[in-house]
């Protein structure tokens, strides 16, 4: 019996990893879709850099609240990315 309840643990916890990479190769193929349009920047993997917050609430919605958005126009037009 215990082998079996192993074996089940073990499949759910295969079926968790890959909802996880499935989410987060959406993700990237959202950010790489907004990098191609110019919409954002993201030199840091740990931050997306986004042109306003206007534009941060509209990735954060289809990203998720627990992406790292960083809205500034200062920095953005420091680092010479267009308007």
């Amino acid at each position: 019996m215990s082998s079996a309840r192993e074996r089940l643990r073990r499949i759910v916890e295969l079926e968790q990893a890959a909802t996880v990479k499935a989410k987060a190769a959406e993700r990237v193929g959202v950010v790489e879709a907004l990098m191609a349009e110019g919409r954002v920047t993201c030199d840091d993997p740990l931050m997306i850099l986004v042109r306003d917050e206007r534009e941060a609430k509209e990735l954060e919605a289809q990203l998720g609240e627990d992406a790292v958005l960083v809205a500034c126009s200062r920095e953005w037009k420091r680092r010479g990315l267009p308007d």
